[in-house]
């Protein structure tokens, strides 16, 4: 009876040591997996954002890019061409994240915030929708798109993306643009031009001939006319 009471005394020992060690394994495992699981969830969380990134990157290039090239335009939207109001379709289908056909004011928050560099209040981008809301939607459908295009308030947002272009220009920050650094712009960015086309454009802008331009002729500039200027093929 003492040997059976020893036997099961040092098995009983072995089977709890055992246990411990399987516990302390599983644990060990446990703790294993769950960095596993947080190191993957990590790096899932930073493509995601760096997808993103790169989206709201190309996003705000889209619409940088469209705004540059309809600077000037008319502020009748009866005015509007027909290859204006399909650029300005491109850029309705930008704020139009969800392709419903509506830009709400999230949408058009977004494409703001990326844009602008800055995030709107919600009374303002309210008020933006108000001016060209005409069936009471709180949302802007197409038609109303072309109305806001062709308002007071999207010509202020020409005027800042006029404003942060010549920023880049005038390198020194003293009001002036280099002509011939203009000039070289021109005729090796974007769409470039000719030597003899940029010439032209900087004659006609450079009202004072004195080799720099200002703010109001760097805006002249942006604004013209292709027709009236008579310097870009079409």
């Amino acid at each position: 009876n003492e040997y059976k009471s020893y036997l099961r005394t040092i098995i009983g020992d072995m089977s709890s040591q055992v246990r411990k060690r399987v516990k302390l394994r599983g644990r060990r495992l446990q703790k294993r997996h769950q960095q596993n699981v947080d190191e993957e969830a990590v790096t899932l969380a930073r493509e995601a954002e760096e997808r993103q990134r790169k989206e709201d990157q190309a996003l705000g290039e889209a619409v940088n890019t469209i705004i540059m090239n309809t600077l000037g335009g008319p502020r009748d939207k009866n005015d509007f061409t027909d290859s204006m109001i399909d650029t300005y379709r491109e850029l309705f289908n930008l704020f139009d994240r969800n392709k419903d056909g509506s830009i709400s004011i999230d949408e058009l928050a977004h494409v703001f915030r990326i844009h602008l560099g800055k995030s709107l209040s919600e009374s303002d981008l309210s008020r933006i929708i108000e001016t060209v809301d005409e069936n009471d939607s709180k949302t802007i459908e197409f038609g109303e798109f072309l109305s806001l295009m062709a308002s007071e308030t999207w010509s202020e947002i020409e005027k800042s993306e006029i404003i942060k272009a010549f920023a880049v220009f005038d390198r020194n920050k003293d009001g002036f643009v280099d002509s011939e650094e203009l000039r070289y712009a021109l005729t090796n960015y974007g769409e470039a031009m000719t030597e003899e086309e940029a010439a032209e454009l900087l004659s006609i802008v450079d009202l004072d001939k004195n080799g720099v331009i200002d703010y109001s002729e760097f805006e002249t500039m942006m604004q013209a006319d292709e027709g009236m200027l008579g310097c870009r093929q079409q």
